[in-house]
This record gives structure tokens, C-alpha cells and sequence, in this order.
């Protein structure tokens, strides 16, 4: 290590939010998903969630998700919710339908990336 300094009260064993980096993490997991065969941007979500199949979070695909035009209810900004939270969200909007700017479907995705892991493991 040639540098290491941790400012605004960062320390070595502290994690940091990424906040709005989150997207971009995704996209890039998301590619790399597609590239290894895991995930089609098309596919329904409901293909890696069972219990989306009944309603109407059955149509989602995980490109509107990464798009955010998904259609779920939004979570506040800074505050997203834990995986199976945001999973339980309900329909504000028809699927592709018009954009909404939340943390939620990043965390509907990361569910399915774990879920996709623990199955191809």
C-alpha cells in the first residue's frame, strides 16, 4: 500500500453508504450477469420471485427495474429498505409506465442477484 488516509470520521473498519453508486454497481453487475448466462434484461423478475407470479409485479421485467420504471412504490431517498422489504413493496404505477427515482428496485435486484448466486452455486 503506497497511501491510506480516512476523512469526514472514516476509519479502516468502517463501511461507507454508496449511496447513488449503487446504480452503477448494478449496472455493471447486471452486465456481467447477462455476459455469464445468469439474467436476460427481459426476463420477468418473477421468473427468481415466486411470490410475484400472483399479481401484478408478475409482468416486471429487470430492465425496467435498472430503468426505474418498474412500477413499484418508491422508498425515501438515502433510506433504502433491506432486501426482503423491498421485495414486499406493492405496485404505484403499471410496469413501464413512467419513471420514478427510488432506491427500491436496486434492492428488488440485489435479492434476485442473490437468489441467482445461491442457485447456480
Amino acid at each position: 500500500m503506497l497511501f491510506e488516509e480516512y476523512p469526514n470520521e472514516g476509519a479502516a473498519g468502517r463501511a461507507w453508504e454508496t449511496a447513488s453508486g449503487t446504480k452503477s454497481f448494478c449496472g455493471v453487475m447486471a452486465a456481467a450477469a447477462v455476459a455469464d448466462g445468469l439474467l436476460a434484461l427481459d426476463e420477468a423478475c418473477a421468473r427468481t420471485l415466486p411470490e410475484w407470479s400472483a399479481d401484478g409485479r408478475a409482468s416486471i421485467t429487470i430492465g425496467q427495474l435498472l430503468s426505474l420504471t418498474s412500477g413499484l412504490a418508491g422508498a425515501r431517498i438515502g433510506q433504502p429498505p433491506g432486501y426482503v422489504q423491498a421485495v414486499g413493496t406493492a405496485l404505484a404505477d403499471t410496469p413501464g409506465s413512467r419513471f420514478a427515482y427510488s432506491p427500491t428496485p436496486f434492492q428488488v435486484f440485489g435479492e434476485i442477484m442473490r437468489r441467482k448466486l445461491r442457485a447456480a452455486a
